[in-house]
């Protein structure tokens, strides 16, 4: 079996940059295992920070992360192919103060990913 990868570069801040590579794979049948990477910190007291920084933060970290889980994991289990790696941080284990989003968003990760984790044990 030989195996190929590609590196896709992409805003995962925004959705419409999700949608049209979930496309793309569904569209050229690839199987894939989806590693959740994406992301970046902030730093400085919430109140102080910029709040569209902080949405974009949230968007590429959270909500990107979920909804790739959704829309591949299906054919994952269907097919009994693919893995996923959501990538969260130390930082998922404590509060940060001056990082109190990206702290919270990596804690979200690791929760998400092991309750999907403990779902999957049935299949």
């Amino acid at each position: 079996m030989e195996f190929s990868f590609t590196i896709l570069e992409k805003d995962l801040s925004l959705l419409d940059a999700v949608n049209k590579f979930t496309t793309k794979c569904k569209v050229k049948k690839v199987y894939i295992d989806l590693i959740n990477n994406a992301g970046f910190g902030d730093f400085g007291h919430f109140v102080e920070t910029n709040w569209d920084k902080q949405l974009k933060m949230i968007n590429s970290n959270i909500i990107s992360l979920t909804y790739l889980t959704r829309l591949f994991l299906p054919e994952m289990i269907q097919e009994k192919c693919g893995q996923i790696l959501n990538v969260a941080s130390m930082a998922s284990f404590q509060p940060g103060p001056t990082m109190s989003v990206y702290f919270a968003i990596k804690a979200n990760v690791q929760s998400f990913s092991k309750a999907i984790a403990n779902e999957l044990k049935e299949n």
